[in-house]
């Protein structure tokens, strides 16, 4: 808007136009950055934690990897060194936990030589264990079921809860009755 109009009261109306103008615009600004700088801030706090997160997780993964190249390597060596010469397989072994240890309950591990070459002590057989727990209790056995096991007054309550099986348990309307259960024993 161009006009040629010189006198000071028409760049006095234009001045005070203008800074109204850019009053608003501020204003207007000010109020958008209120509603959304809560939430920009809110967002750059979760976006710090996931990267700090992110980072963390990428140091365990290079520790982790680490150390599984640690043990595929002493695996290696402990293989070399129990396998004979010509056995040698050219492929890395498996790191599955479950291919590295063979379960059998009555199998015990392969014994290890130590570092200066002698054998560990061998393990003692189940004959050998202990028969008694930290308390002095014997062993549990859950498949003996005699009765005089028990002192007097916990075999009292045995028959008692024995004698309720057999009647039957009712539980929300229904009947259970434990009698073929009963009968194995």
């Amino acid at each position: 808007m161009i006009t040629t109009c010189s006198s000071p009261l028409f760049y006095l109306y234009e001045g005070e136009e203008i800074t109204l103008t850019i009053g608003q615009a501020f204003n207007l600004a000010y109020r958008k950055f209120l509603e959304s700088g809560g939430k920009d801030v809110e967002t750059r706090k979760q976006i710090a934690g996931l990267q700090k997160r992110i980072q963390d997780l990428e140091t365990e993964n290079v520790e982790l990897k680490n150390k599984v190249q640690d043990l595929e390597n002493q695996l290696r060596i402990t293989q070399v060194s129990t396998s004979p010469a010509g056995s040698l397989s050219p492929q890395s072994p498996s790191t599955d936990i479950f291919d590295m240890v063979p379960f059998s309950p009555t199998s015990h591990p392969p014994p290890v030589p130590t570092p200066n070459g002698t054998q560990p002590p061998p393990v003692p057989g189940r004959a050998a264990e202990i028969k008694r727990d930290l308390f002095g209790a014997e062993p549990f056995d859950p498949f003996s079921c005699a009765a005089g096991d028990f002192p007097p007054d916990i075999q009292s309550k045995l028959d008692e809860m024995q004698e309720g099986f057999k009647m039957g348990l009712t539980l929300e309307g229904t009947v259970f009755c434990l009698d073929p259960v009963d009968s194995k024993c």
